[in-house]
C-alpha cells in the first residue's frame, strides 16, 4: 500500500506561481481553505483539516482566521510542522508561540526588496513635488490652478530609517537624484554595505533629514517608534515616507503634525489599523497614500508565491528550508547540520585531492623522485605494475587508513609543497631505501605521458559538485577506500581531475577540493618562497601553481 502525500493547507488560492503549483501537486496535496471564519476554521481542524503538515500564508490570511497569534497557533493540530509565509513581514504571526509548538517559520525576503524599494521613490518624489494636489485639482477642473510649489530632491538630506535590504535598494535608488543619505540602524553596517552611506544616531537622522523614510520591521520594540516627541525633533517642513508597517508611525500624531504644517507631505503605503485608514489623512491633499502595493506586481508576487511554495515542499519531504525567519534560523541551522550536498560535496572533494596528489607522485620523472625522496625522510612509493597497454597509465598502492577522514584534513590542509611532504611521509608505510628500485619504473610512466599541453589553466565547467562520469573507452579511476586499493591514472582521468602535463612528465594541479573547498591556486611563486624549499622540491615548482 503506497503512503498517502503530506498534506499542505493554503489560505489563499495561488495567482501567479502557478506552475510550481501544479508541480507541488506531485509530491503534496495541496488544499484550499474552505472556512469562512476563524471560529469556522478552529472547528474544520478538527476535522477535514487533520493531520495537515504545512500552511501557505499571504498578508491577506487574517481576512478568514485573524492574525496567527498564540490561540491560533495552539488550535492547529500537533501533525503541523511549518507555516510559509510568502511576504518579508511576518508581524501577524506569533513566532514564539510556533517556536514553542516546534513549529517552523518561513519568509520571503529578498523578492519583495526591488518591488518596494520602487515604491518608495515614486512617493518619496511624489510627496516632494506635491504631486497629489495636482491630481485631485486636475479631475475637479482646475487646470494647474492654485497650486504650492514642490522642490527638487537635488541637495537633500534622505534620512533611511532601517538599512536592511530595503533600505539599502531605497539608497542606491535615491542617490542618482542627488539626494543625500544617512541611516540609522540596530548597528552600523559593515563599510561593504553601508556603500558610503553614513550611520547616525536616531536623534541626529530625526533633527537633520529633509525626508525620512521608514524600513524597519514591526515588533514590540519598533511599535509607534516614532510618536508625538519624534515628530517634534524634526525639521519643520519635513517629508515622512513609510512602507514598512504602519503601526511604527503613532497615525495619529503624524495626522495632527501634517494638519499643522510641522511635516509637509507624507508618502504612505502602510496603515497603523489597516485596512482603516485616519479620516485627517485621506483629507489632507498633502498626502499621497496608496492602499499597501508595495509587492502588488505580478512578478513580485509570482516570486512570493513560488518561495513559499518551496519552503513547504522542502518541509513536508524533510528538506532543507530555505528562508527560516531570523528568530528561529539559529536553532534550525543547529538541528538541520549542513546541507546534503555540501557533505557528499565535501566528501568527494577530498577524495578527489587525494587521487589528484597520488597521481601527482606517480607521474613524475625518476630524476626528480631521486632528488625528492632524498629531502622527504620515511616517504616511499611502491610501483603495482609497468605501463599499461590499455590505457598508457600507471598504478601506485598507498595505504588508506582511517586517519585519513575529514577531521584529519581539516587540520592538516594541502596549502604549500611542504604540506604535500608532511602528507605523503605520513600516507606511505615504506622506507625510503625501498624507492631506489622504482625509479626506473617511474621513468617509464613519465615517458608515456610526456606530451606538453597548453599551459593556461582550464575553467571549473566540468568540475563541479556532480560526480565525474565515465565516457566510452575510458578507465575511470578506481576510488580510495579499504587498506592497499590501487589507484590507476590515465590521461582522460588525469583530465577530468584536474590534472595537466607541464612538461618533462611532471603534471599540473589545476583544481580540487583542498580541505573541502576548490584551491586557489596562483600560478605566480615568489623567490623568497622558493629560496625557502629545500633544493630537491624545486622540481615540484612546475607541477604546484602557488
Amino acid at each position: 500500500m503506497s503512503q498517502s502525500k503530506p498534506r499542505i493547507l493554503f489560505f489563499n488560492a495561488v495567482r501567479h506561481a502557478l506552475q510550481e503549483y501544479e508541480a507541488l501537486k506531485l509530491v503534496a496535496n495541496p488544499e484550499v481553505v474552505t472556512s469562512t471564519s476563524r471560529d469556522q476554521f478552529f472547528s474544520d481542524l478538527r476535522s477535514k483539516y487533520q493531520n495537515i503538515e504545512a500552511i501557505f500564508r499571504t498578508s491577506s490570511s487574517g481576512v478568514v482566521a485573524g492574525k496567527f497569534d498564540e490561540e491560533f497557533v495552539n488550535q492547529l493540530p500537533t501533525s503541523l510542522k511549518y507555516i510559509c509565509h510568502t511576504g518579508a513581514g511576518y508581524d501577524q504571526i506569533d513566532v514564539d508561540a510556533c517556536t514553542r509548538r516546534n513549529i517552523i517559520v518561513t519568509y520571503a525576503p529578498d523578492p519583495v526588496t526591488s518591488a518596494t524599494a520602487d515604491l518608495t521613490i515614486f512617493l518619496l518624489l511624489g510627496a516632494i513635488r506635491q504631486l497629489n494636489p495636482s491630481f485631485t485639482s486636475l479631475r475637479s477642473g482646475n487646470f494647474k490652478k492654485g497650486l504650492d510649489f514642490g522642490h527638487d530632491p537635488q541637495g537633500k538630506t534622505l534620512g533611511i530609517l532601517g538599512m536592511g535590504r530595503i533600505g539599502r535598494a531605497v539608497k542606491r535608488r535615491a542617490e542618482p537624484f542627488g539626494l543625500k543619505t544617512i541611516y540609522h540602524n540596530r548597528k552600523p553596517l559593515s563599510n561593504d554595505l553601508a556603500a558610503g552611506c553614513q550611520y547616525v544616531s536616531f536623534d541626529e537622522l530625526l533633527s537633520t533629514s529633509d525626508i525620512i523614510s521608514v524600513h524597519v520591521p514591526l515588533s514590540a520594540s519598533t511599535t509607534h517608534l516614532i510618536e508625538a516627541a519624534e515628530i517634534a525633533k524634526m525639521k519643520p517642513g519635513v517629508v515622512l515616507i513609510n512602507t514598512a508597517r504602519g503601526a511604527v508611525i503613532d497615525e495619529a500624531a503624524m495626522a495632527a503634525a501634517l494638519d499643522e504644517g510641522h511635516i509637509a507631505a507624507v508618502g504612505l503605503d502602510v496603515y497603523e489599523k489597516e485596512p482603516l485608514v485616519d479620516e485627517r489623512l485621506v483629507k489632507n491633499e498633502r498626502a499621497l497614500l496608496v492602499p499597501h502595493l508595495g509587492t502588488h506586481t505580478v512578478e513580485t508576487l509570482g516570486q512570493m508565491e513560488s518561495l513559499a511554495i518551496e519552503n513547504a515542499r522542502r518541509g513536508v519531504l524533510k528538506e532543507r528550508l530555505l528562508t527560516v525567519v531570523p528568530e528561529q534560523a539559529e536553532a534550525y541551522e543547529q538541528s538541520a547540520g549542513p546541507p546534503k550536498h555540501y557533505i557528499v560535496t565535501m566528501e568527494k572533494r577530498l577524495m578527489e585531492t587525494e587521487q589528484v596528489l597520488c597521481a601527482l607522485l606517480a607521474q613524475v620523472s625518476g630524476d626528480q623522485l631521486e632528488r625528492a625522496f632524498r629531502d622527504i625522510p620515511k616517504a616511499g612509493l611502491r610501483s603495482t605494475g609497468g605501463a599499461s597497454s590499455a590505457h598508457g597509465g600507471a598504478s601506485i598502492e598507498v595505504v588508506k587508513g582511517e586517519k585519513f577522514g575529514p577531521a584529519y584534513w581539516a587540520s592538516h590542509p594541502i596549502d604549500s609543497v611542504e604540506a604535500v611532504q608532511r602528507w605523503w611521509a605520513e600516507r606511505t608505510s615504506k622506507e625510503p631505501s625501498e624507492t631506489s628500485n622504482q625509479n626506473s619504473h617511474a621513468s617509464e610512466v613519465a615517458a608515456t605521458n610526456d606530451t606538453p599541453t597548453d599551459d593556461t589553466p582550464g575553467g571549473d565547467e566540468s568540475y563541479g559538485d556532480d560526480d565525474i562520469e565515465e565516457s566510452e573507452g575510458t578507465t575511470r579511476a578506481e576510488s580510495m577506500g579499504e587498506d592497499g586499493e590501487t589507484l590507476v591514472i590515465d590521461p582522460d582521468m588525469s583530465s577530468a581531475l584536474g590534472i595537466r602535463d607541464t612538461g618533462g612528465g611532471a603534471v599540473g594541479l589545476l583544481s580540487a577540493g583542498m580541505t573541502g573547498s576548490r584551491a586557489n591556486l596562483d600560478t605566480r611563486t615568489s623567490e623568497k618562497k622558493r629560496q625557502t624549499r629545500p633544493p630537491a622540491l624545486e622540481s615540484y615548482e612546475s607541477a604546484f601553481l602557488w
